[in-house]
């Protein structure tokens, strides 16, 4: 999962670095009464870096995702809103939100039942959720990004200045 989510490792690279001391990237994860952190974490053998990478293609790719689905049934893509669905199934399970899992589950069904059935308070719903767990996930984002900026800055400070000498 780590070389297709694309941070520019291989798997060997991961094992390796499970194989040494354990470093936990972020000491928090997004707060949302939904997700089930230590679950997801176990799917992906507790590497922070890729449920992080996991958590950001999330927030950048699927928080239209309901508003694609409705477009395209509209349009008449059929086979485009039931792949939509699927795909938000899958990223929804990498994540460990079963909520979602089981709505972008019962969408892609009635969907592949039904192309013309009207979905749009099933798509009204889904679309909270992804914007409830997308403003989570966001803030989360924002609050490791301050903190990595503070932990750098604080870094710098600590190292010394160069004499004129060491010029």
């Amino acid at each position: 999962l780590l070389e297709y989510l694309g941070d520019n490792s291989t798997a060997l690279d991961t094992i390796a670095l499970q194989d040494g001391a354990c470093v936990d990237e972020d000491a928090y994860w997004p707060s949302h009464a939904l997700l089930d952190v230590d679950k997801g974490l176990q799917l992906v053998q507790n590497s922070a870096r890729l449920y992080r990478r996991i958590f950001e293609r999330f927030y950048t790719g699927q928080s239209r995702c309901a508003e694609l689905i409705a477009t395209a049934q509209s349009q008449g893509k059929h086979e485009e809103a039931i792949r939509y669905a699927h795909t938000l199934k899958g990223v929804a399970g990498n994540l460990c939100c079963p909520e979602l899992v089981n709505m972008a589950k019962q969408i892609e069904t009635r969907l592949s039942q039904s192309p013309n059935e009207d979905i749009s308070e099933a798509l009204g719903d889904l679309g909270e959720l992804i914007n409830s767990l997308c403003s989570a996930i966001g803030d989360w984002l924002a609050d490791t990004a301050a903190d990595e900026r503070t932990i750098s800055g604080d870094a710098a400070q600590e190292q010394p200045a160069m004499t004129p000498q060491e010029l």
